[in-house]
């Protein structure tokens, strides 16, 4: 792979009910001028868009929610039996899996 083969092309995210500011914003965005889409609809609550941020709060979220679980030890709540097991066997676990 080569960098003809990532493309960026930008397209417009937001779901703009004024009809001149979506125009403005396509146009923008057609024109090769993403940021000034961008500074656009920043800041204005009225219109509702997926921004920058909101990818930016769900990869910190996800890369919070890798850290709390590279640090934990992988737990089995599984026993695997062909006979029911006892409970000093069960102790800890939750499930009895059984192959047919």
């Amino acid at each position: 792979m080569n960098n003809e083969d990532f493309n960026y092309i930008p397209r417009s995210a937001a779901r703009l009910r004024n009809r001149d500011i979506s125009d403005q914003h396509k146009a923008l965005l057609k024109a090769g001028n993403p940021a000034g889409a961008a500074d656009l609809i920043k800041n204005r609550p009225e219109l509702e868009a997926f921004s920058a941020s909101l990818f930016n709060f769900i990869e910190q979220k996800l890369v919070f929610i890798e850290q709390q679980l590279s640090g934990k030890n992988r737990e089995i709540f599984n026993v695997y039996s062909d006979t029911e097991p006892s409970s000093e066997e069960m102790e800890g676990k939750f499930f009895w899996n059984k192959e047919y």
